[in-house]
């Protein structure tokens, strides 16, 4: 319930000797304006620990009077009337500084019928894609019939942000694909090395195989099985880890942060990273295979 006096931006000037002055350092004229001013009240304050900053909000009631007010001013009027030149310091406005548009807010003679900007809050992101979608068409559409001066100037603000969030993301991406191809370069010399490893350890095996019949086929089938048998329950510890991780992630996040399963794997996924370290364990494994099929028997035999 505590009133105030609300001044317009114009009151501070007077309108003297065909210019206007600022009489903001004038008490007595100042006074007589406060004196004549619109009354304000205060009707309600809203605490929100969420709101960063105090402010004074105008209600759209409050805020449509003080623009029908000042459409009443000699200074909103001479303004309006001539756009190309400052009233006040009788300047022609030019496309840096002295601009139209910074003199409008800060003097805030705003038109009803001509707004410089209009906000829209579409309900979610579908509702964007249309509106922008539409915008869009009316551009094209003034633009082909010769009207640029009818082309609306847009930004859309969830587009730059989720656009310069989705570059991190993909720059993270990048730097992860470029690890997890190094480990699997790696992994894979590894496998190789191992299955070679195996081959050479085994070598009397081998030759007792052929001895008994055995083919080459039989020989290379062996040690194919051994790979394909590690990379199963090497791409199954995997996705288990992942799954416990994902689960310690989502149980964090949600109590810090009030996020809900935002880690998650899908079976298909994780059929396919299955699939993807047989296939690269079985290729590791292949030229170590191949020299253990092709080993002669006899001499495998006298190995040891």
């Amino acid at each position: 319930n505590k009133t105030f006096k609300l001044l317009l931006n114009t009151d501070y000037y007077k309108y003297e000797n065909n210019t206007f002055i600022d009489h903001t350092n004038d008490h007595n004229y100042i006074k007589n304006k406060i004196d004549n001013a619109l009354e304000i009240k205060i009707v309600g304050i809203i605490e929100d620990p969420d709101l960063s900053e105090n402010f004074v909000g105008y209600t759209k009631d409050l805020v449509l009077k003080l623009i029908d007010l000042n459409s009443k001013t000699l200074l909103y009027q001479k303004q309006i009337a001539n756009k190309d030149v400052n009233v006040i310091t009788g300047e022609e406005f030019d496309s840096f500084m002295n601009t139209y548009e910074s003199l409008e807010k800060e003097l805030a003679i705003y038109e009803l019928d001509n707004p410089s900007s209009i906000s829209i809050y579409p309900k979610d992101y579908k509702s964007k894609e249309k509106i922008e979608e539409l915008i869009s068409k009316y551009n094209d559409n003034n633009k082909k019939n010769n009207h640029p001066e009818l082309v609306i100037k847009y930004s859309d603000i969830m587009k730059g942000i989720v656009g310069g969030i989705t570059r991190v993301v993909d720059i993270v991406s990048y730097v992860l694909i470029a690890f997890v191809a190094i480990s699997l370069v790696v992994s894979s010399i590894m496998i190789a090395i191992i299955t070679y490893i195996s081959v050479l350890e085994r070598t009397k095996e081998i030759g007792i195989l052929r001895a008994i019949g055995a083919s080459k086929r039989d020989i290379k089938r062996v040690f194919r099985a051994e790979t394909i048998i590690e990379g199963a329950i090497a791409g199954i510890l995997g996705i288990a880890i992942t799954l416990l991780l994902s689960a310690l992630i989502n149980i964090i996040l949600t109590k810090a942060f009030k996020f809900e399963a935002i880690a998650s794997l899908p079976v298909l996924s994780a059929i396919i990273l299955i699939l993807l370290s047989i296939g690269l364990n079985v290729l590791a494994g292949a030229k170590p295979s191949s020299m253990a099929a092709k080993k002669d028997p006899v001499e495998a035999l006298r190995s040891e």
